[in-house]
C-alpha cells in the first residue's frame, strides 16, 4: 500500500485506492516469500529488467497467495505470472 500510494499524485485517486485497500487481503512476508523475491529479482535482472526491490517483493507476496496487485505502476506488468491492475471496480 505504501509503495504504490506514494506514487499517486492526485489526492482523489489516493482516496479511491485507500478505500479499495481497506478491504483487501494482505500477504505475510515470510522467509519463503523473501526467497521468491530473490529468485524473481535474479531472473528479471538477467533478462535486463532491473526493477525496484520493493516492487518485486510486493509481487512475490501477491504471487504467494494468488492475489491481484492494485497499482498504476507499470513495473508490475513486467513481472511474470503476476496479475496487476489499476482498475477499481
Amino acid at each position: 500500500m505504501t509503495e504504490v500510494g506514494r506514487g499517486i499524485r492526485h489526492p482523489n485517486t489516493l482516496q479511491r485506492y485507500s478505500e479499495a485497500w481497506s478491504v483487501m487481503l494482505y500477504a505475510d512476508s515470510t522467509q519463503k516469500v523473501w526467497q521468491k523475491t530473490l529468485q524473481l529479482a535474479w531472473q528479471l535482472d538477467h533478462q535486463g529488467s532491473i526493477l525496484p526491490i520493493q516492487n518485486i517483493h510486493i509481487a512475490a507476496c501477491a504471487l504467494s497467495i494468488n492475489a491481484v496487485v492494485l497499482t498504476n505502476d507499470p513495473h508490475f506488468q513486467k513481472i511474470p505470472g503476476l496479475d496487476a491492475t489499476d482498475r477499481i471496480f
